[in-house]
C-alpha cells in the first residue's frame, strides 16, 4: 500500500510516469497469473487499456494548487449564470466581445436558455460595454463595439439617458456637448440608435441641418439658434 501511494503522488505530480507504468503492469501480470491463473498473454493484454487511461489522464492531471481555484471558479460561475444571468452574460459578451465564435454561443445561450434578448445598442440603454434592462429581459450591445465609436462617446451619451426630450431636435445640443464627432454620430443614426425620435432618414436630415457641419451655432445652453434657411422642412408627425 505504501508504494501504491508513492505511485498516486507521482501521478498526481505529474512525474514518474515513465518509471512507474513498467512497475503497474509487472506487478498486475504477476498478480494475475499467480493467484488467479490466467495465463500472461491474456494478463499482458488485459492490462495495457488500463495503462493508456493512467497516461492519457496523467497529461491532464490538475495538483491541487491548480484543481481547487478551478472548482471554486466552476462553482462561482454555476452561481452567478444562475442567480444573475443578466449580470454574468453581459460581462461575458463584453469580455469575449472580439471572440466571434464565443460571441455566438453566448448569444444563442441568452436567447434558448436563459430567455434574454439580445439588441443592438440603442439611445438610453446602451453605454461603452454591453449593458442590460431587466424590465425589458433585454442587454443591449455597447458602443465601444462599433466600428470608429469609442467607450467615451458610449459613457457620454449613456449620462444622458435620464434626461426628457420631446424630439431629437431638443436633444442634439447635449449630443455636440459630448465628444462625439460627425462621422461617429452619422453611424449611430444609420444604426438605429436614436431609432426612439424617427426613422434615421428623418433624423439625418435634421442633423444635416442642425448638426456639427449644418448652419446651426453650437449653442451654450440647451436652446437650438436655427439657421436662416430657404428651403421649407416639412417634419412629419410624431406618432
Amino acid at each position: 500500500m505504501g508504494e501504491a501511494d508513492i505511485i498516486r503522488r507521482g501521478f498526481a505530480k505529474k512525474t514518474g510516469t515513465e518509471e512507474y507504468i513498467p512497475k503497474i503492469k509487472e506487478g498486475f501480470i504477476k498478480t494475475m497469473t499467480c493467484e488467479y491463473g490466467m495465463e500472461k498473454s491474456k494478463a499482458e493484454h488485459d492490462i495495457e487499456a488500463f495503462l493508456q487511461v493512467i497516461e492519457d489522464a496523467s497529461r491532464y492531471l490538475f495538483s491541487r494548487n491548480h484543481s481547487d481555484p478551478y472548482t471554486f471558479i466552476g462553482y462561482a460561475t454555476a452561481y452567478l449564470r444562475t442567480y444573475y444571468p443578466y449580470e454574468f452574460i453581459s460581462t461575458l459578451l463584453t469580455y469575449n466581445e472580439s471572440k466571434l465564435d464565443k460571441t455566438a454561443k453566448i448569444i444563442d445561450y441568452a436567447k434558448t436558455v436563459a430567455k434574454i434578448g439580445i439588441e443592438s445598442a440603442k439611445f438610453r440603454y446602451s453605454s461603452a460595454d454591453y449593458t442590460f434592462d431587466e424590465s425589458t429581459e433585454t442587454i443591449y450591445k455597447g458602443v465601444a463595439s462599433i466600428k470608429d465609436l469609442s467607450s467615451n462617446v458610449g459613457v457620454e451619451l449613456y449620462d444622458l439617458r435620464d434626461r426628457k426630450y420631446k424630439d431629437f431636435l431638443e436633444l442634439l445640443p447635449d449630443i455636440l456637448e459630448t465628444s462625439i464627432n460627425k462621422t461617429q454620430l452619422e453611424i449611430l443614426i444609420k444604426l438605429g440608435y436614436f431609432s426612439e425620435f424617427g426613422k434615421s432618414k428623418k433624423l439625418l436630415k435634421i442633423n444635416e441641418i442642425y448638426g456639427p457641419n449644418g448652419g446651426y451655432k453650437k449653442p451654450k445652453g440647451n436652446s437650438i439658434k436655427k439657421p436662416k434657411i430657404k428651403a421649407k422642412i416639412v417634419m412629419a408627425p410624431r406618432k
